[in-house]
């Protein structure tokens, strides 16, 4: 990516668009305060001259209490009465900033400025040509006595022209430093966010390319990678990759169970192929030989059929007929039919089941389940063992055991019974393809019933599963 590519691409960032967008918004906001700050202002500054007209006032009122009108023409310096021109209004406005009005009980002005506006009306806002420009005043009128009339009058413009000035100053300020601001600070980050996307991308691009699945590098502190969105990112991944690499795994292993589970039958069924054409002409060793190329090829489908299985159950699929079931009733059923087989094969059957236990489930795959853990006990036990088959009352649901007191499962067969195509020492020269621990494993999973392998201590000698099944009222 060339390095104008790369000035577009941080341009175009969600990040810095965002920032444009706040860094707008923030100088919208703050001018507002501002506008409202200098109507507060404006606001302010005409009552603080309100009141300095009413306290004028109160010193006009009290020296004509005190010392009647010829102490009022005192105070406004009025040696003689007559009404002021325009040339003489300018001039006390330029010198005072305040002028004012005399008018006799009749509403005619006898001395001061002629402003204009209705003696009636106490507060009011007027316009005077001052020089060359219009000057907005405010007036208050009120009565001395019972022959006078006084009106004061103050310019107001430069109240609104300060707070226009400071306004539009730090308005302009505003709008040319905070989106500003923002945007840098957008533009930075967005190069930061792109600078690690790109070098995750670029990554990932290799990951792709590689023969093997390795896991991204974490990079910085625990609390940074935290804080950081693409760590999580990478995180997600790395898990991705685990997964990824045990399905990869699993794959692999599979092939190679399949590989070896009909390499056996497969090599028997050509011996026997090449064993029949060397007895063509014997009847009766064709047949046999016949026949047990059938076995063999029995064998294989049997693997296929299981490999099928498992696969369907995993999907998920058989979760959508789940059904409420008795399971008290299942179980007792499965285990009486078993238990002629045991006690036909020298072992004993114990039955100890709470009744009415209701779940959710599949009763095929529940039924299922149970003939592959009951199969392991036939298949696995000594010939005068003792296996039972338990449903009581847990804490998450119910515990179905199946246990037998057989050689068991050794500590380290038992972190892997579970995997597809595993199998132990004591099951190396048994029939089977390893499928029926796993068959069992996706069933439990699919009833989201926890199933383990009690370990051998004290009192327990042979091959104990519990089953943990959530309970349905």
């Amino acid at each position: 990516m060339t390095k104008y590519n790369e000035q577009l691409t941080f341009l175009r960032s969600p990040l810095f668009l965002y920032a444009l967008v706040f860094g707008v918004l923030a100088a919208l906001v703050l001018t507002l305060a501002l506008g409202i700050r200098a109507l507060w202002f404006v606001e302010h500054e005409q009552q603080m001259l309100k009141e300095e007209l009413l306290e004028f006032k109160q010193e006009i009122l009290d020296i004509y209490h005190e010392d009647g009108a010829m102490g009022v023409r005192e105070e406004f310096g009025l040696e003689r009465l007559h009404p002021w021109n325009i040339e003489e209004t300018r001039e006390h406005f330029s010198e005072n900033e305040l002028v004012f009005s005399v008018l006799n009980k009749r509403g005619q002005l006898i001395a001061g400025a002629a402003l204009g506006g209705d003696f009636n009306i106490p507060w009011q806002r007027l316009s005077f040509e001052l020089e060359e420009e219009t000057v907005d005043i405010i007036s208050h009128h009120f009565a001395v006595g019972e022959q006078f009339q006084v009106g004061l009058s103050r310019i107001t413009s430069w109240i609104t022209e300060e707070a226009w000035h400071e306004f539009t100053h730090l308005a302009l300020w505003l709008w040319l430093t905070i989106p500003l601001l923002f945007s840098l600070f957008g533009l930075l980050i967005a190069k930061r966010q792109i600078a690690t996307t790109l070098q995750l991308t670029t990554e990932i691009e290799q990951l792709i390319t590689a023969s093997k699945l390795a896991p991204l590098t974490m990079k910085g502190s625990a609390s940074k990678m935290a804080s950081e969105p693409i760590s999580h990112v990478r995180f997600s991944i790395n898990q991705l990759i685990a997964k990824m690499s045990a399905m990869h795994q699993d794959i692999e292993t599979m092939s190679v169970g399949i590989a070896h589970d009909l390499k056996t039958p497969l090599s028997r069924v050509a011996n026997r192929l090449q064993l029949m054409q060397q007895d063509i002409d014997d009847p009766r060793m064709t047949a046999e030989h016949l026949e047990q190329c059938i076995e063999q090829v029995n064998v294989v489908i049997s693997t296929f059929t299981s490999i099928v299985r498992l696969s369907e159950i995993e999907s998920g699929q058989r979760k959508q007929s789940f059904s409420r079931l008795n399971l008290s009733t299942l179980i007792q059923e499965m285990a009486e039919n078993y238990e002629p087989l045991f006690s036909d094969s020298g072992r004993t059957l114990d039955i100890s089941v709470v009744d009415d236990v209701y779940c959710s489930g599949d009763k095929d795959l529940l039924n299922q389940m149970l003939n592959n853990l009951l199969e392991n006990a036939l298949e696995y036990s000594e010939a005068n063992a003792k296996v039972w088959i338990r449903l009581q009352h847990h804490t998450s649901g119910v515990l179905l055991q199946v246990g037998d007191s057989g050689p068991g499962i050794s500590t380290s067969d038992q972190e892997r019974v579970f995997s597809r195509f595993y199998r132990g020492d004591i099951s190396r020269n048994k029939p089977g393809n390893g499928l029926g621990l796993s068959i069992v494993k996706a069933i439990v999973n699919l009833h989201d019933a926890p199933i383990s392998i009690l370990p051998k201590q004290a009192g327990v000698t042979g091959a104990v599963f519990n089953i943990v099944i959530p309970i349905s009222h």
